[in-house]
Parts: structure tokens; sequence; C-alpha cells
């Protein structure tokens, strides 16, 4: 499988710096594509976790971790109960009418606060990435949201380092796999906290 380095990275960064509104014990509510039963996702993480651990600057996800970003719905102290289970509703009710539901990574990529798969975005996930942001604005009030980008992490950066140190630790695993893994994620609303330089959740609801 290919490994690149996003384009003009020199020096990969810490992810864990505390975001605009995170303190520790804050909670979000937040939609996740988890990988638990995912197995190529899962093997692949697997495979390359001798390597990541070698490498001081890089926190591997845990299996139970592994997700694909979606979106925050708010903090837990923001949204009420009936505002949450609007939005999940329609959430929930696209995901069922969206059939099937697979998704396609064809490369592995260093970032500059981590190590990722990158996927393609087919129709069904453009979808659900817009209805979840309409979903949200109509019930909460509008937000400016980023660009949507799939991915799902294998490992965080928690301090200064060098991009080539991890395509040059990766690439001989990789060199082993196949060009690209399917995975057919599962939709999870979860409790979203960040504590311990980790990615900790509590499950709401799930696909």
């Amino acid at each position: 499988m290919q490994i690149d380095i996003a384009e003009g990275l020199t020096t990969m960064r810490s992810h864990w710096h505390w975001r605009p509104g995170w303190a520790v014990g804050r909670r979000m509510y937040t939609f996740h594509l988890t990988m638990e039963q995912a197995p190529a996702i899962l093997d692949l993480a697997e495979d390359t976790r001798p390597a990541l651990d070698a490498l001081p600057a890089l926190d591997p996800v845990p299996l139970e971790g592994l997700h694909l970003t979606m979106n925050g719905v708010g903090f837990t102290d923001e949204v009420t109960k009936a505002e949450l289970d609007e939005v999940a509703e329609i959430v929930f009710e696209t995901w069922v009418g969206a059939g099937s539901k697979e998704l396609l990574f064809d490369r592995t990529l260093v970032v500059d606060e981590g190590f990722m798969l990158t996927a393609a975005t087919p129709p069904w996930l453009a979808e659900l990435n817009r209805t979840q942001r309409q979903a949200v604005d109509r019930t909460l009030g509008p937000r400016r949201w980023g660009n949507f980008a799939p991915h799902v992490t294998l490992a965080y950066c928690n301090s200064v380092s060098d991009p080539r140190d991890v395509v040059d630790a990766l690439s001989p695993v990789l060199a082993d796999k196949g060009d690209t893994l399917t995975a057919t994620p599962t939709l999870t609303l979860m409790r979203l906290g960040r504590d311990r330089q980790l990615y900790e959740w509590d499950v709401i609801r799930q696909s």
C-alpha cells in the first residue's frame, strides 16, 4: 500500500493540544463511523503496531478506538436530550436508507498530527455527511463546517517529529499489503472524551 507525506509537510506536531471549548472532563456528542466490524482495517492496525510502537512521537490508536470522524453535535452541557434525539433520528434514518455502505481506502498518509488511512467519498458517505450537518444546523443553529476529508487515523503524534521517520518505519510493512482496503463501518453516536491523550467514548446508539 502506498504511503505519502502530506504536501509541504516537514515537521509533525502534537495532536493533543486543547481545541476551543475542550477541557478535562468535558464531553461531546458526536457521530463516528467505527471499525469494530471492519476486519481489513483491524488487521492493518495490528500489523503496523510494532513499527508505530518503535516511534516515541506516535501514539497508536487502540483497535477499539479506530474510527472515521464525521460531525460533532455539540458539548453535552449545551445539547438537550430532545435536541440530540431529533438529530439522531434524522441521521439514522438516512443511514438505513443508504443501502450498501462500503468504504475504499487507497493509501496511507503522514499528516501534521498523525498517520492515517485515506478513503474515497462514495455518494452514500457524502449524503450522510450532508444530512448530519443539516440536521445539526436546523436543530441547534447554523455553524461553520470544515472540509470533509474521510480518513481513519492509525496513530496520533504527541510531539515534534520528522514525518520521514514514519515513512521509513512503515514502508517495509506496507510494501506487503495490497493497493486498497475495503471496510463496512458502523454508524455510532457517542459521548466522546479526550482527557488522557486518547479518544474514549460511551456508545449512545449504533446502526
